[in-house]
């Protein structure tokens, strides 16, 4: 190791000092001194290795103490609060549908100790952990039968293997679509081991076209509704009932991955799960969209074909847990009372949120920010926009919101900076930005969050001034 090398080990601070210097940041009072150690030491030994690398310019002091920070703040940010300031609803990158609090309460007891998970308390004997989730499907659509699996996706690749495995699956090319995460509905055919069947065109598919691909060797037909995107002009689809009569005249399951869960109507919502099961389909969709319950995915049909499906293999692969079923039973429960479900379920009620509400929240903030933060510094004002649903859901639905805009001054910072200083605050708070300016969207805000993104915003703002 020559000279220079080892005059550069000796500019780095011990883990005693950096660990000194990181106890006196508000982030080490989360954390214990034994996490706090081993991430001062990662850090220090990424530098020693940066050096020897042939690195001249060695981290002061403070740079290595930011950098532990970083790493810590990274650690923490799956498990941190945020508030959403977005205008989407269902955010898939904030975790989609808030819980209902009778959803969080059977959360909690569920985790807190054991449960009758599957076990029949009048009898004693074991039970099956579907059951109460299972009637409360079969009350509120009328299905005959249930099942829950850990996402729609896997909703969809169980049904078709369980049904269609070595078979052929008919689906427009028109509803070839890619879901969230590069996931694609051809790729889930496949993979379940069926072959895809594309018919009509992109923007066209006729009941004929599926008539003349009907062969013996057809397990499925499949409609997937493309609720993440919407096709409008020149275009024609299948009726489901009209699908359904084509499958019962040959003898062919037809399955509808209605994908979104609504079960009831609320403006902008134009078809529900119960439709779908009345027209007699096999039925997959989520329960983390506008079902406003936690991530799964649900399939609904005959006791005939959900029998296939429950008792396939690949079921056990797909199990949700305790705090699943806690949950999705707690928010069916909130559906038997429709009024009760449209106060309680926090996507419904986001949704029937109406502009006049919203513009007296965005107003109460601008008002409070006023009072502390220099117009210098930054412009506060409102001003109208629209809001989302999300999360692949109802793409041709705007909601008319009002947001509270923050326009920095020249010579201060941008409102990229601003956004994401929010966003690396606890708890994060996450905006969108057009042409520098950050709007605050308050439809998904509860009257708990205001008070904390008023303290957030100026404490964010303050910092850049010291």
């Amino acid at each position: 190791m020559n000279d220079s090398i080892k005059n550069l080990y000796r500019t780095l601070p011990s883990v005693k000092q950096l660990i000194d210097l990181t106890l006196h940041t508000p982030l080490s009072e989360t954390y214990s001194l034994t996490a706090i150690k081993r991430t001062v030491q990662q850090v220090l030994q990424d530098e020693r290795n940066r050096i020897a690398s042939g690195n001249s310019r060695p981290l002061t002091h403070q740079s290595l103490l930011e950098k532990v920070l970083d790493v810590m703040d990274i650690d923490s940010r799956q498990t941190r609060r945020a508030i959403n300031a977005t205008g989407v609803i269902l955010h898939t990158g904030l975790g989609r549908a808030c819980l209902a609090n009778a959803a969080q309460e059977a959360v909690a007891i569920a985790a807190s100790g054991h449960t009758p998970l599957e076990i029949d308390t009048d009898t004693g004997r074991r039970g099956d952990r579907h059951t109460f989730a299972r009637e409360l499907l079969r009350e509120l659509t009328g299905t005959e039968d249930a099942h829950v699996v850990n996402n729609c996706a896997a909703a969809v690749f169980l049904t078709v293997n369980a049904i269609a495995a070595g078979k052929e699956v008919i689906i427009s090319r028109g509803q070839l679509v890619e879901i969230g995460g590069t996931f694609r509905i051809p790729d889930i055919i496949r993979s379940a081991g069926a072959d895809l069947v594309e018919v009509g065109t992109t923007n066209k598919t006729r009941i004929s076209d599926y008539e003349k691909a009907i062969t013996d060797r057809t397990g499925l037909i499949l409609r997937c509704r493309p609720s993440n995107f919407a096709m409008v002009g020149f275009t024609e689809e299948v009726e489901l009932h009209n699908l359904v009569a084509l499958g019962k005249r040959y003898a062919i399951p037809v399955m509808d991955d209605e994908g979104s869960g609504a079960l009831i109507n609320v403006p902008g919502i134009e078809h529900t799960v119960q439709q779908s099961v009345n027209d007699g389909t096999i039925v997959t969709c989520s329960g983390d969209k506008l079902m406003g319950g936690p991530q799964c995915g649900i399939i609904l049909g005959s006791s005939a074909l959900m029998d296939k499906i429950i008792r396939h293999p690949l079921a056990r692969t797909f199990r949700v847990d305790k705090l699943t079923l806690a949950a999705l039973t707690a928010t069916l429960k909130l559906y038997r009372d429709p009024d009760m479900a449209k106060v309680e379920i926090p996507v419904l009620k986001y949704m029937l949120r109406n502009v006049d509400e919203l513009e007296k929240i965005s107003h109460h903030i601008v008002r409070e920010l006023k009072k502390r933060v220099s117009e210098s510094l930054v412009m506060i004002g409102t001003q109208r926009s629209m809001s989302e649903v999300g999360g692949g859901s109802m793409p041709k639905t705007e909601l008319e919101t009002c947001c509270v805009t923050l326009n920095c001054m020249d010579g201060f910072i941008t409102g990229y900076r601003l956004a994401e200083l929010l966003r690396k605050s606890d708890p994060s708070i996450f905006g969108r930005i057009k042409k520098d300016i950050l709007y605050l969207d308050p439809r998904c805000i509860e009257p708990h969050e205001i008070p904390q993104l008023i303290e957030g915003i100026y404490r964010c703002i303050m910092q850049t001034t010291c």
